[in-house]
């Protein structure tokens, strides 16, 4: 598990994340975001070690913001700038996977309209992303002003759409709340000017720096101020799961465990991982189910077992499988890697 611990300090909000051992901390990925992704998440501020430092202005977790009644205008507001802000992260080839996409740890400032989230610039990625869930999460949290129907009829349009797609979504909004897409392209239009000029100020001042200006370094020490970070109550605690592996012995290959419940199988079409070359492994196999942080593994009537270290799968109960432990489908094994 890594954490995301979010405080609350003057005007700033400040995010901490310890990178577990297994990551790598990728800093080109945060440079392709700051260069084209001017908005709508928490600035990189530090690195040291395998420790992150995020900032972002003062705002609320829609975690807490969704326990009051949310007007029509802002819960489409909340709503779009996600569905954008996941979109613009594919564009320039970023990978969601990498955002944070917990309600605690999305802030909404309603003066500012600003909603900033985190995104972790770290190899590999940690468990996959449902996009559609955080869009869910909101309609399930989120209480309507009295009277109104805009929840409802928007989970409704959910329900028939399926699958995540932001540019219906976005149509949606355009169709039900056409101040908030002319508000936010007004927004964005300031935005964009304020940044070029911003730039154009950092390129001025850099013209006129002397050779002998000094410089500072980030540190690379791992230990440095591991004990000496101050005490005090996260305003947020949020625990990321990440994503487990197998590791086939055969061929060494490396299988991401990246659904929820995850099936091994030869058949094509029916496995998330088909192991052809195996005469003896079963169209469908054995599932690997999350839950809740840990996994277990059941067999789906094989014919040729399925065992833990050696212990036998049953197909009537799940089985707990756990860092470290080999899992058997017939005679083919794997390393299963937390």
């Amino acid at each position: 598990m890594m954490r995301v611990r979010i405080k609350k300090k003057e005007f700033e909000l400040v995010a901490k994340v310890r990178v577990p051992l297994k990551c790598t901390i990728n800093t080109n990925q945060y440079d392709v975001l700051e260069k084209n992704i001017h908005m709508g998440y928490f600035k990189l501020q530090d690195i040291k070690g395998r420790k992150l430092e995020f900032r972002s202005p003062i705002g609320t977790s829609l975690y807490k913001r969704m326990k009051a009644p949310i007007s029509q205008y802002d819960f489409f507001y909340i709503i779009e700038r996600i569905v954008d802000f996941i979109q613009k992260i594919e564009e320039f080839g970023l990978s969601y996977a990498n955002l944070v996409l917990d309600l605690r740890s999305i802030f909404y400032n309603e003066t500012t309209r600003e909603l900033n989230m985190i995104y972790l610039p770290i190899v590999p990625l940690y468990d996959n992303v449902d996009r559609m869930a955080i869009v869910n999460q909101i309609v399930y949290s989120a209480v309507s002003m009295e009277g109104m129907d805009y929840i409802p009829s928007f989970n409704y349009f959910l329900k028939n759409l399926g699958e995540f797609d932001a540019e219906k979504i976005k149509s949606y909004i355009c169709n039900v709340a056409q101040d908030v897409m002319n508000d936010i392209k007004k927004m964005e239009s300031k935005n964009l000017t304020a940044v070029n000029e911003m730039l154009q100020n950092q390129e001025d001042e850099l013209t006129d720096m002397t050779q002998g200006d000094e410089l500072t370094e980030i540190s690379n020490d791992e230990n440095e101020g591991e004990n000496t970070e101050e005490k005090t109550d996260w305003y947020e605690d949020v625990q990321i799961p990440i994503c487990p592996t197998l590791m086939r012995k055969f061929t060494g290959e490396v299988v991401r465990i990246d659904k929820s419940v995850f099936r091994l199988g030869k058949e094509e079409g029916c496995a998330n991982y088909t192991i052809r070359d195996n005469m003896l492994i079963s169209n469908e196999h054995a599932d690997i189910i999350c839950r809740e942080g840990r996994y277990y593994v059941l067999d789906l009537h094989s014919k040729n077992r399925t065992c833990i270290n050696d212990r036998v799968v049953s197909s009537e109960e799940e089985a707990e499988i756990c860092n470290g432990d080999t899992l058997k489908l017939a005679n083919e094994e794997f390393i299963f890697q937390m």
